[in-house]
């Protein structure tokens, strides 16, 4: 004779689902586990975003600085030197670039383009190369103009022989502005409207603002950077960077 076995109703209850709050307690911690993986995985994504792109504009501010500065480092250069005077003579201005006085090395304006003046190596092959990786020559007669500069349309820094009406190179993208400060005789730095007269101007200090190529930031935030006395603010996804560097002009410290 098999045994049987009786259900109590207290054992059934016992067994039975779970009820309403339960299943509703179990999807509201469902929920905030979702939410906290989710608020943790888009902080790590802008974290390593970040990094990236802080490391892509600090790179580009590092070329565009070495670039600029290399082609300052060469204005009033010659590699037979009399004097400023006769090395550098008076040359008339053109619809590419503006007048040169006697001696004078350098010009800027307020657009945040220089234009500067050298002569080639003699030596075939210790050739001077310009802003664009040129190599200008072996030809000491001549002069060569180099300008630098930002697009008007369009955040690129870009560089062009100016003495041969050269088109405009495309350096480097994301320059969101380029200025030149002028140290002369005054022992102030000026801007270019200022300046008086070029040809005792010492040195140039460069400022650059740069932003990112890369969006870095999930919604548009706003940046704001005192440029030349101005408040300038951006809001859009773009990391920026403002920097600034004085350049001695190496081959006008001497005598005149």
């Amino acid at each position: 004779m098999k045994p049987s076995f009786i259900v109590s109703p207290r054992s059934m209850s016992r067994q039975a689902g779970a009820g309403l709050i339960e299943l509703m307690i179990s999807i509201a911690i469902g929920l905030i586990l979702v939410a906290l993986v989710t608020s943790y995985y888009l902080s790590s994504r802008q974290s390593y975003q970040s990094t990236v792109v802080s490391s892509e504009i600090i790179d580009s501010q590092r070329y565009a600085m070495q670039l600029i500065t290399r082609q300052l480092l060469l204005a009033g250069y010659s590699d037979y030197w009399v004097n400023r005077q006769t090395e550098f003579p008076a040359t008339p201005s053109s619809a590419d670039m503006p007048a040169f006085k006697e001696a004078q090395l350098v010009s800027g304006d307020d657009d945040g383009n220089i234009w500067l003046r050298l002569r080639p190596a003699a030596l075939e092959g210790q050739q001077i190369k310009g802003c664009n990786n040129e190599n200008l020559g072996n030809d000491i007669e001549q002069f060569v103009v180099m300008q630098l500069g930002v697009k008007d349309d369009e955040p690129v820094l870009f560089c062009r022989r100016a003495d041969t009406n050269g088109d405009r190179v495309p350096l480097l993208n994301g320059v969101e502005a380029l200025a030149f400060d002028y140290l002369d005789d005054s022992h102030s730095f000026k801007a270019a409207s200022s300046v008086t007269d070029w040809t005792s101007v010492r040195a140039v200090r460069v400022h650059l603002l740069l932003r990112s190529e890369t969006s870095t930031f999930d919604a548009p935030v706003s940046q704001t950077f005192t440029w030349l006395g101005d408040e300038r603010t951006f809001n859009d996804r773009q990391m920026r960077t403002q920097v600034s560097r004085v350049v001695a002009l190496r081959n006008s410290l001497g005598e005149l």
